[in-house]
């Protein structure tokens, strides 16, 4: 249940409890939105919501890319130092 209403999903049983937590980490951002802005209303609380967590979702890719970039980085570094050695 998210604000009150029942969004029916089909799941399979070893994804719910991943499901069971997106709902509960929904309703922080939610609570926290509503907090912060007393006077919006649901559809706008649900749109700031779905942009954070789009916004974080971006934000954890570039992490990745980085991280993997810098990995192969490394990688070729570890090769220059391996034929140079």
């Amino acid at each position: 249940m998210i604000e009150n209403r029942f969004y029916p999903l089909d799941v399979k049983k070893k994804d719910e409890a991943r499901y069971r937590e997106a709902v509960k980490e929904l309703s922080k951002v939610i609570d926290a939105f509503k907090t912060n802005y007393p006077g919006k209303d649901v559809q706008d609380i649900l749109a700031m919501t779905a942009f954070q967590f789009v916004y974080d979702n971006l934000a954890l890719k570039e992490n990745i890319e980085h991280e993997s970039l810098n990995n192969e980085i490394k990688n070729l570094i570890d090769d220059i130092d391996d034929s140079l050695g």
